[in-house]
């Protein structure tokens, strides 16, 4: 299929000022900004690419990493609930199945 013409729209935002007024709303939220520490911990667990061999700098180095990861990690348990479910019971019998079917 060729190629259609068409005429590019304009966009209305300013990514920058977007990007700036989303850090602000994520520094305000307590649950936000714990996220945005564990991801940036997590980042930096990534490219921390050398494990020593010994058992013992291995051992300490993963109890190293836990620690911080716990340290920033929300606790998602203490956090109040953001949707509720409601349980619905219909005590309608199902419609019976034709035969075949």
């Amino acid at each position: 299929m060729a190629p259609q013409a068409h005429s590019a729209w304009g966009s209305t935002w300013n990514v920058p000022e977007l990007a700036k007024r989303s850090q602000a709303r994520v520094t305000k939220h307590p649950l936000l900004a714990k996220i945005s520490a564990a991801t940036a911990v997590l980042k930096a667990r990534r490219e921390d690419t050398r494990v020593p061999l010994t058992k013992a700098a291995f051992e300490a180095r993963r109890k190293e990493q836990r620690r911080a990861i716990d340290e920033v990690s929300p606790d998602f348990r203490r956090c109040p609930p953001r949707s509720l479910v409601k349980m619905v019971s219909d005590r309608r019998r199902a419609p019976a199945r034709r035969q075949g079917r």
